[in-house]
């Protein structure tokens, strides 16, 4: 989960770079928005590790953007 959040952080550098006047502060809530959700996912989940395991990899990657 440490490596998605830093492979999440990366990839918000990068797109930070690409725009250099800045990005609209709602594509963050957007992508709070879907980290909660594939938390949610993944505590739904819980059972089934898989599905789980997916979930909170992409919520961390999702919050490290």
């Amino acid at each position: 989960m440490a490596v998605s959040l830093v492979c999440g952080c990366g990839l918000g550098l990068l797109l930070l770079g690409q725009y250099p006047g800045g990005l609209n502060p709602a594509y963050g809530l957007a992508l709070l928005a879907l980290a909660l959700m594939a938390a949610t996912c993944a505590y739904i989940l819980r059972r089934d590790g898989s599905y789980g395991r997916f979930a909170l990899v992409l919520a961390f990657f999702l919050l490290g953007c």
